[in-house]
């Protein structure tokens, strides 16, 4: 069995995106680490490698309620629930950003975020959040690299879970940040 690492920050990325998870590393600060995956091995690993993580950021493919792997194997909220078997993988009231497109968008967002809020997040209560349209990526612009596009009307949903699963808060904000 592999050794595992303590991180506050982690970033699981398609390698398609390493100019993504490099930035990610170098601006959230110390104790940051990247996992690329490829395939649903990969992604097992990752979820399995680090423990205490208090920021996890996943920067994959998506659409409404799922996420797709580099082998472009399709993985709903509920299976990644299922994959990770360390129990200490998140740290209380951690945060799950998955910045990859159109997750959050609709019901099948809707139901992504509250899996992940009864699995992920039982226990230990925090915070999911998913965009609703496509991104933009972008390693040209040096002040971000993934973003909503301008004019899209993109929404990041973010919602707060009690440490039994239960969804206790929603905020909804457009790509400036302002509540809507």
């Amino acid at each position: 069995m592999e050794l595992r690492k303590a991180v506050d920050n982690l970033c699981i990325y398609d390698p398609e995106f390493d100019y993504i998870a490099e930035r990610f590393v170098s601006d959230v600060g110390t104790n940051s680490e990247k996992h690329s995956v490829r395939t649903m091995d990969d992604l097992k690993d990752a979820l399995n490698s680090y423990f205490s993580v208090k920021f996890l950021e996943v920067c994959l493919h998506g659409s409404p309620g799922m996420i797709y792997l580099n082998d472009k194997t399709a993985v709903v909220g509920s299976y990644i629930n299922k994959l990770v078997t360390n129990a200490n993988f998140l740290q209380k009231e951690s945060r799950i950003l998955f910045d990859s497109c159109s997750i959050g968008a609709g019901d099948p967002g809707e139901n992504f975020l509250d899996s992940l809020g009864s699995g992920l997040l039982m226990g230990k209560g925090g915070i999911a959040g998913a965009t609703t349209v496509d991104n933009v990526v972008s390693p040209l612009f040096s002040w971000t690299s993934v973003y909503m596009k301008p004019l899209s009307f993109g929404r990041l949903k973010v919602y707060r879970y009690d440490v039994m699963g239960n969804r206790i808060g929603e905020r909804t904000v457009d790509r400036h940040g302002l509540q809507r």
